[in-house]
């Protein structure tokens, strides 16, 4: 099993915003009490600036 990290795509909206809302709807880890539409993932990932990243980490069986 092998752990790839890359920056993250557009394409990875879905299951980021997942992830982050399951640890939302916890309610124990995170200062976030709003949880985030796919939609609300894409632009948040297209909208960072060259500077900035946002990396994904993928299992690869």
């Amino acid at each position: 099993m092998d752990i790839i990290i890359r920056k993250a795509v557009p394409e990875d909206a879905k299951p980021v915003a997942s992830v982050l809302n399951s640890v939302i709807l916890e309610a124990r880890y995170t200062a976030l009490t709003n949880t985030f539409t796919e939609e609300d993932e894409r632009n948040f990932i297209n909208g960072l600036c060259p500077r900035s990243a946002m990396f994904v980490a993928e299992v690869d069986t």
